[in-house]
């Protein structure tokens, strides 16, 4: 398994990341206050898609072009709360594709230090 979760903490609040072999993060999550906090928000996380049976485009999972050449997936909850945001991606096939690999990466992701 190459993807493992990170957690980022900036300006005192932590995120969740998903990143592929070390390399760069995929997207964040919202913010939590700590870093139990942000744990037990991914396996949240990982438990609503699961229940919600989300693995592509849905009222749940949402494909937005930022710009020319240039979209983000985001998922969103029952109030439109914004869960977790990918990064920019080049080209909407690559946007969808991304998608799709993190609904079933990330529900096998474990939480990871890198060093």
């Amino acid at each position: 398994m190459n993807y493992n979760i990170v957690i980022h903490k900036e300006k005192g609040n932590y995120c969740f990341q998903l990143w592929y072999c070390g390399k760069q993060a995929m997207g964040n999550s919202k913010f939590y206050e700590s870093r139990s906090l942000c744990i037990k928000g991914f396996e949240d996380f990982k438990n609503w898609i699961i229940k919600n049976d989300i693995h592509d485009e849905c009222n749940f999972l949402k494909l937005n072009k930022i710009s020319d050449r240039k979209f983000i997936y985001q998922f969103v909850d029952e109030n439109n709360e914004i869960l977790y945001t990918s990064r920019i991606i080049e080209t909407k096939t690559n946007c969808r594709n991304s998608m799709i690999s993190t609904c079933k990466n990330i529900i096998k992701a474990k939480v990871k230090d890198l060093k």
